[in-house]
């Protein structure tokens, strides 16, 4: 395990974003049945983890995704969609940190991935 990772800053991050991608709220959660084990699950804290890294080193996304696509991905993953802001606003709000809108774009993705499976 890097070291990035081992810092308590990083592993914040990543029970963040599962918190927010997977917690109960009013009595409601994204997905009933969290797969742990799962490709998806963990292709998205592998994300997360990635983030985290870019956090620390101050370095954007360069990727750019068309703004009809992201539109799209938005309104046909609405709820995963806001799980992807709340984690941005986590980390804007508490490292200082601009999430791109192509990192939220990936970030609603790989959630849609895990709670629609």
């Amino acid at each position: 395990m890097s070291k990035i990772f081992r810092n308590d800053v990083g592993r914040k991050i990543i029970a963040m974003g599962r918190g927010i991608a997977f917690n109960k709220k009013r009595g409601e959660q994204y997905r009933p049945a969290l797969d742990k084990y799962s490709l998806q699950y963990y292709r998205f804290i592998t994300h997360l983890k990635f983030l985290a890294k870019r956090v620390f080193s101050g370095a954007q996304s360069i990727d750019e995704v068309e703004d009809e696509m992201q539109a799209m991905i938005k309104k046909k993953y609405a709820a995963a969609s806001d799980c992807a802001n709340k984690i941005a606003a986590f980390v804007e709000k508490n490292y200082n940190y601009k999430v791109s809108a192509d990192e939220k774009f990936y970030l609603t993705i790989h959630i849609a991935k895990v709670i629609t499976k």
